[in-house]
């Protein structure tokens, strides 16, 4: 949203503080401006509960000590939960499917550290041009190492759960989809407002199956009907519709 790059929310935040005595924050929608915002309630001791995305450091109590609720999704973070879900069913070996570009901002770029201080083994490791259709992938033969060395396979194709749609359509194609497969999918960052199966320039039957039984690992504050059911009760509380509050990111009570 404009707040993001322009810093809108900042002023606003100020703006409510010292105009109209706001006694409570909800927002704002991105992270950059939280680490700025949560400061500053601090400092005027006032709380907010956040929705977003954020960094590590809305974690450290002692600096956003007024801060209600965040949820923490960096690619550290999202590595930690991918690690806490591996050793919950007792998972040893792994495989990685990951792009050949921009792979250091992702969470499997953190995993392959973590997999490996918990004595997890990564069987088979394979990179793959993000823009590859379906079948361009099934082309490049390298499903055929996967399929002979993995039966976990942590897929992190981009930052958005979008950017692995084309792996899992040729996983599937390539009769990788079977109960002897599982596959995880970090979700860092939600780059649209529907899923990948509900787009309207694809074929939808084929990409739900695709994403099937698929575990999908992301902050619960990102929750499609957690959002909306909260939309709803925000709505009657207080009448105040949700794209005001998603612009502004605040709600003076």
């Amino acid at each position: 949203m404009e707040s993001c790059t322009r810093f809108s929310g900042v002023e606003h935040a100020a703006y409510l503080h010292y105009m109209k005595n706001t006694s409570i924050y909800f927002g704002p929608g991105c992270n950059n401006e939280m680490l700025i915002i949560g400061r500053l309630v601090s400092r005027w001791n006032v709380p907010i509960i956040a929705h977003l995305s954020g960094d590590d450091a809305l974690s450290d109590r002692a600096v956003f000590d007024t801060l209600g609720s965040v949820a923490l999704t960096s690619a550290t973070e999202m590595a930690r939960a991918t690690l806490t879900f591996l050793q919950l069913y007792g998972w040893k070996q792994v495989g990685l499917v990951r792009p050949s570009m921009h792979f250091e901002r992702l969470a499997l770029h953190s995993l392959r550290n973590y997999l490996k201080d918990a004595n997890i083994e990564i069987n088979a490791e394979i990179e793959l041009d993000p823009y590859m259709t379906p079948d361009e992938i099934i082309a490049t033969g390298r499903l055929r190492h996967l399929k002979n060395r993995a039966r976990v396979i942590i897929v992190e194709m981009g930052m958005d759960l979008h950017s692995a749609k084309s792996f899992m359509i040729a996983a599937l194609r390539s009769h990788l989809k079977t109960p002897e497969y599982v596959y995880i999918i970090p979700w860092l960052a939600h780059l649209h407002d529907h899923y990948p199966w509900e787009a309207t320039n694809i074929e939808k039957s084929e990409t739900r199956v695709a994403f099937d039984d698929a575990i999908v690992i992301t902050a619960h504050g990102y929750d499609k009907k957690f959002i909306e059911d909260f939309e709803l009760r925000l709505n009657k509380v207080t009448g105040v519709i949700s794209t005001y509050v998603s612009f502004f990111g605040f709600w003076l009570r």
